[in-house]
């Protein structure tokens, strides 16, 4: 009795190991399939962001590109702006050694007629006051341009500032979870 029930007991084992052979093998081939599944699933969806990716670096390219035109014409504008306002202040040099030069000739005349004198005094000061008005002017006109100037950078600054933050935000992003949503929806 102890041989049939040992024997049955054996029996009862190499059944249950069967199987759990074979649920393990089940069990082995639905991982598997699961990995498989999963991977092919991560590979689409690296895919996906890489050409998400490359797009986004093409856009930056492009606006790179056109911050570099903006630039470029922008110091070609300011250089054009420069020779002006050296040919204005080269004027202005004129203008006023011409003026210098209309005092001494006035000091002259005053010595030979204090009549005439006064009435040039008067002519050649109205003349050196239209000059330094205009120089002002012409200061205040820098003034303003370097301000605009300087806040066109500290824009473009801050746009830069503002792209490589979204850039590092977005890298940090996961998307793995918004894809299978969007999976589902697409499914339901």
């Amino acid at each position: 009795e102890v041989n049939n029930f040992t024997l049955e007991t054996n029996n009862n084992v190499t059944a249950l190991q069967q199987t759990v052979d074979r649920m393990m093998g089940d069990m082995k081939e639905h991982f598997q399939t699961a990995t498989n599944t999963v991977a092919a699933h991560n590979a689409a969806m690296l895919q996906e962001v890489r050409t998400a990716y490359q797009e986004e670096l093409k856009e930056a390219a492009q606006v790179r590109q056109k911050v570099d035109e903006f630039m470029q014409s922008e110091r070609e504008y300011r250089r054009s702006l420069e020779e002006s306002i050296c040919a204005s202040q080269a004027q202005t040099e004129d203008l006023v050694r011409q003026v210098t030069s209309e005092v001494e000739e006035v000091g002259k005349l005053r010595r030979r007629d204090r009549n005439s004198q006064e009435v040039e005094i008067k002519a050649v000061a109205k003349q050196l006051a239209i000059v330094q008005e205009s120089s002002q002017h012409v200061a205040n006109s820098l003034e303003h341009l370097s301000t605009v100037i300087w806040t066109m950078v500290q824009c473009e600054r801050a746009a830069s500032a503002l792209d490589i933050q979204d850039d590092q935000d977005r890298a940090k992003i996961a998307l793995m979870g918004y894809k299978e949503e969007t999976v589902d929806k697409a499914r339901g």
